[in-house]
């Protein structure tokens, strides 16, 4: 292998698109517990103090809501159903009725429909062959096999099934933790199953190992045959694999609209790149916007409000708003809820403080100025290099709060003291005010760590900022065989917080709005299917916790920083948002998270090119972006790769994928 030069402007090269390498600060180690003595909470003064510290112009117009452009070429086509037959007609009809919800809680059902067809299909002949291969008979024998996992305990067990819920049937607040692992424990196993057996685990394997909900259907397979057929790519691996990881729903959109991916695509992205960024840009535009959201803004969209009820409210003093955005649930109109608002007396503590101060700013003040429970304990997950904690911690103490502050970091301390050589001053000063810092800490396995046995219910209040699950060199973030890790990160972070946070704990997420590893509706729909309500979407510029030392988060940090703290070079500084959510957990059954499948690795082989020197990428990267320094015909450090050592490396790329899903991190 020749030296690192290359290999730094290989990863050069992969940032070239705006959010292709974002920041990711990560987690995790040995801990290092400082306890100090606990300040007392000094009054309401405090907050009622920096309640002006911002002007009510600047807030007012900061609050604004604001449509974020669609950041793709292709503008998505007016839905028009194809002339493909009666079948596909009578099956949209059928869609339409159903709740396409974002937590796509019709799946199962889905699944039913398909057993009875394949029921039909047997009785007519056992033997005949089903539509995803096989015959029918073994297709209900997989479908039995799915039901009872998906089905869990009998009615009258004493919890609910590992990743179906997280409370216990018996007295409320009574936690499970082991479900909160469960979704990372089915990726695991699916991963070791596809690493044991060669060329990847079956189809009906991964589909049962990832609990029956994540592979395609025989209705689904019937649509992704035939978008792969209208598309010419039947042989398309990669295609063929982003198509099996999307809903029914999704596909429908696909085969309704005149969108087909382009042979040559100026941005050099494959064929399934293309598929996969229509599809999410489909999906986010009847999601809420990626940008500026004031929380009248988010109410309108949750409720689906009219434009009069939205002008009414926005309208109101900070107390009647707070009110109404606490209360209001649908069964009574707008109306009756702010003439009950008026005539509500102000609240205790500092959720009272100026009642009647206008309530679009106010509230504004209170996220932006970082104004959360003065004894709430708060927990940070994945700092770097813990200068965000630090942030935190002296930001609480100015103000007199007297809640606890626990930072963790993936790394070991070892890790740390090799990337960051101010860290051990760091650590000292958090523990100069009371902080804890743990490392070694998995986000997504928190049930799975020892320090946070006897904290269940205990934060109320969690931050994560600028999440990432790691840069995979010779791939662009946004390429499927790597994004699926960013999305199920989301996923399994607010499943395992979860347990960990009291009712009605507030968490932070930062992200780039344009990001394309964690998009900001992974982190929105993560946050709804977990209970968490979207309260607000504020500039990052805004928030008062702002300036801390942001890092790359992984082995670049030892010779390079982030412009000093307040820019990334890949991602434009505006387009950062604090996307701010409220536990709200109602106490029944919390659905098993629908994960995305990762790739195989036969897929991973067939798709790509690998290099002696151990750098992989997608094929269609490896001549316009790669060839100058990688896959070269003759022999030498730089050879293109064949046969059993292509095989090799594709399967250290795997073991890799095994080692972050166990909590071990690379990078």
């Amino acid at each position: 292998m020749q030296g690192m030069e290359e290999m730094e402007e290989m990863e050069e090269m992969q940032g070239m698109e705006e959010g292709d390498v974002e920041i990711f600060e990560e987690e995790a180690g040995e801990p290092f517990i400082c306890e100090a003595e606990e300040q007392e909470w000094s009054g309401e003064a405090a907050e009622e103090d920096a309640i002006g510290l911002l002007g009510d112009e600047e807030l007012e117009n900061a609050a604004d809501p604001e449509e974020v452009g669609d950041e793709f070429e292709e503008e998505v086509a007016e839905a028009e159903f194809l002339e493909e037959g009666d079948e596909l007609l009578e099956e949209s009809a059928e869609l339409c009725e159903q709740d396409h919800s974002w937590e796509a809680s019709q799946e199962l059902e889905d699944l039913e429909a398909a057993e009875a067809e394949a029921l039909a299909s047997k009785q007519a002949d056992p033997t005949a062959p089903s539509m995803d291969g096989g015959t029918t008979e073994e297709f209900v024998e997989e479908f039995e096999e799915v039901e009872v996992e998906a089905e869990g305990p009998a009615a009258g067990a004493d919890f609910l099934e590992a990743g179906n819920g997280r409370r216990a049937v018996a007295p409320r607040g009574h936690l499970i933790p082991d479900a909160s692992l469960e979704g990372s424990n089915r990726l695991k196993r699916l991963l070791e199953e596809d690493a044991r057996v060669p060329g990847g685990a079956s189809a009906k394997k991964r589909r049962v190992a990832t609990g029956g909900l994540d592979g395609p259907r025989p209705i689904e397979a019937m649509k992704i045959n035939q978008l792969l057929r209208r598309w010419q790519l039947e042989q398309d691996v990669a295609s063929r694999y982003v198509l099996e990881n999307l809903r029914l729903q999704d596909l429908q959109d696909l085969l309704i609209q005149k969108y087909a991916p382009r042979q040559t695509d100026s941005r050099m992205k494959s064929a399934a790149e293309q598929i996969s960024l229509q599809a999410i840009s489909v999906q986010e535009a009847a999601g809420p916007s990626g940008g500026i959201l004031d929380p009248v803004a988010v109410v309108k969209f949750r409720w689906k409000l009219a434009d009069k009820d939205e002008s009414a409210i926005r309208a109101l003093n900070h107390k009647e708003l707070r009110h109404v955005i606490q209360t209001y649930d649908g069964t009574r109109t707008i109306q009756e809820v702010v003439q009950e608002a008026a005539a509500q007396r102000r609240a205790e503590g500092s959720a009272g403080a100026a009642p009647r101060a206008p309530g679009i700013s106010t509230l504004g003040r209170f996220l932006r100025l970082e104004l959360i429970d003065p004894s709430a304990k708060a927990l940070v997950l994945g700092d770097a290099n813990l200068t965000f904690s630090l942030q935190l911690a002296l930001h609480r103490q100015s103000l007199g709060h007297s809640g606890q502050l626990v930072a963790t970091t993936f790394e070991t301390i070892e890790t740390l003291r090799e990337r960051y050589a101010e860290i051990d001053d760091t650590i000292r000063q958090l523990g100069e005010v009371g902080a804890q810092v743990w490392h070694g800490v998995d986000c997504t396995r928190l049930a799975d760590n020892a320090k946070f046995r006897g904290l269940e219910s205990s934060f109320g209040a969690a931050y994560y900022n600028f999440p990432h699950a790691g840069a995979v060199s010779g791939f662009f973030d946004s390429h499927p065989f790597v994004r699926w890790r960013h999305e199920n990160l989301m996923q399994l972070f607010f499943r395992a917080i979860t347990v960990f946070l009291a009712d009605g704990a507030s968490v932070k997420v930062s992200s780039n709005c344009n990001a394309t590893g964690v998009r900001y509706s992974d982190i929105m729909r993560a946050a709804q299917s977990n209970e968490f309500v979207h309260v607000e979407t504020v500039p990052f510029n805004e928030w008062s916790l702002r300036h801390y030392n942001r890092s790359y988060g992984d082995r670049r940090d030892a010779k390079q920083r982030v412009n000093g703290g307040e820019q990334y070079r890949s991602q434009n500084a505006d387009r950062d948002m604090v996307y701010s959510f409220c536990f709200k957990p109602s106490g029944a059954a919390l659905p098993k998270l629908l994960l995305k499948r990762p790739p195989s690795c036969s897929d991973i082989l067939t798709c790509t090119e690998a290099c002696r020197c151990g750098f992989i990428c997608q094929a269609e990267s490896a001549g316009p972006l790669y060839a100058k320094h990688h896959f070269k015909p003759f022999q030498g450090s730089h050879e293109r790769l064949e046969g059993a050592a292509k095989e090799e490396l594709v399967s250290q790329l795997c073991r890799r994928f095994l080692a972050e899903i166990s909590g071990h991190h690379v990078g």
